[in-house]
């Protein structure tokens, strides 16, 4: 059957012919208690829940045979593929006896090639870091293949398609001129644009095409770094080394500063695809197995200020995938500091459950990535967030080409590229 929401006949995966066919933090087990969810968007949850990854207690086997039998595979593969969970769900619906023959190739495929990507990824940041090192400029790499590898069950189940390099804001400068010297080329070219927002990234394309954000701050807007205090080096200080397979290993943040990059990150980019979420799960369960992490992950936040959007999406994580009581208890001073905007939030899900499914609308995230350390703040920030839509929403009515990234039109100014250079080393 066609799941709710479905918008129209697309197909993500072409089998052949022939085969065709609330508390603010509640402590689940699995998704049996989801019963606000269509069976689709249960099912993605399920292909991330702890509870089935692992092998723990939980949604037991019949109860997902029953509810993949419920689903149009095509529905749920599109639903996974824009959430970056359709290795997951791959590996789930491969278990079940109801999916079509025929779409069981494509899932495959779904898994190798992201087993292929992150071996590539890998690799790449591998000759990278080295470098870097070579070059004296200390490194980290956050999300994509150190959240794959180390924080998920397995590092093909992930999907992502980039990598995130962070070095010290000091040390940027020769950190481009090394990567550039090593074959690496840039993909951000409006370097006026770049000087007049001193966004704290620069997109390049590595020698073997991964492309590769460079980032001195994960703050990257200048009005993002404004509000808040970020501690890219305290980050960089206190990182750690983990295996990504292959023999082969990554620095990356503390299990206490992952949690904390991975949450801002996804409560920047909305808190809308369900991978955010599931890692910064993952992340959670990882802090709470090392002494004292989940209290540094208190303390680091509120140090840097940036309570409110952690606590925002630690909720969001909770209410949609369940976080064990051992792991919520210590956070609650941090969810707390989510105030009235946390329970906005918290109403917001329980009308529009999460996660959506293709065609749904009001996809949108805006009371994450709008806020800030003060209601005033955030209160101005949704405001503009507003206008910002609805000038976009014209823009791309009235020609396609004005909604392209200004940042990769080519406006090769050698002295506006300077001037930020020099300004990263200044700053």
């Amino acid at each position: 059957m066609r799941g709710q929401g479905d918008p129209g006949p697309r197909r993500l995966f072409h089998p052949t012919p022939a085969s065709a066919p609330s508390a603010p933090l509640p402590t689940l087990d699995g998704v049996t208690g989801r019963s606000d969810l269509r069976p689709a968007a249960r099912l993605l949850v399920e292909s991330v829940a702890p509870s089935r990854l692992e092998g723990g207690a939980g949604t037991g086997r019949d109860d997902v045979a029953r509810l993949a039998a419920e689903v149009d595979v095509d529905v749920a593969a599109r639903a996974a593929s824009e959430h970056r969970v359709l290795p997951a769900l791959a590996r789930l619906l491969a278990e079940q006896p109801s999916t079509p023959d025929a779409w069981r190739p494509a899932l495959r495929r779904a898994r190798r090639q992201q087993a292929l990507r992150h071996l590539g990824t890998v690799a790449e940041a591998v000759r990278l870091g080295k470098v870097l090192e070579d070059a004296g400029v200390p490194w980290l790499v956050g999300k994509g293949p150190v959240a794959a590898a180390g924080l998920w069950p397995a590092p093909d189940l992930r999907q992502y398609y980039d990598l995130d390099l962070y070095v010290p804001r000091r040390a940027f400068a020769d950190a481009v001129a090394a990567l550039e010297e090593a074959g690496c080329e840039g993909v951000d070219r409006n370097w006026p644009l770049m000087l007049a927002e001193m966004r704290a990234e620069y997109a390049i394309r590595a020698p073997q095409g991964t492309h590769v954000d460079l980032h001195w701050d994960y703050a990257v807007p200048a009005a993002l770094r404004a509000r808040f205090r970020t501690d890219l080096d305290g980050m960089i200080t206190r990182r750690r080394k983990v295996d990504v397979g292959g023999g082969q290993s990554l620095w990356c943040p503390d299990p206490a500063d992952t949690v904390l990059l991975l949450a801002f990150h996804a409560a920047q980019a909305a808190a809308n695809r369900l991978v955010w979420l599931a890692d910064v799960r993952f992340a959670l369960l990882a802090a709470g197995a090392e002494r004292g992490a989940l209290a540094d992950v208190v303390a680091r936040a509120a140090a840097c200020r940036v309570q409110r959007p952690v606590a925002l999406v630690v909720a969001r994580t909770a209410r949609v995938l369940g976080l064990a009581e051992d792991v919520v208890a210590p956070l609650a001073p941090l969810v707390r500091r989510a105030g009235a905007l946390g329970r906005a939030a918290e109403v917001q899900d329980a009308r529009v459950p999460f996660p959506w499914l293709p065609g749904d609308p009001h996809r949108g995230g805006a009371l994450y990535s709008a806020a800030r350390p003060r209601l005033v703040t955030t209160a101005g920030a949704l405001v503009a967030d507003a206008v910002r839509t609805r000038s976009i929403e014209k823009q791309v009515r009235l020609s396609p080409a004005a909604a392209e990234k200004e940042l990769r039109r080519d406006v090769p100014d050698a002295s506006a590229r300077r001037e930020y250079l020099r300004r990263t080393v200044g700053g």
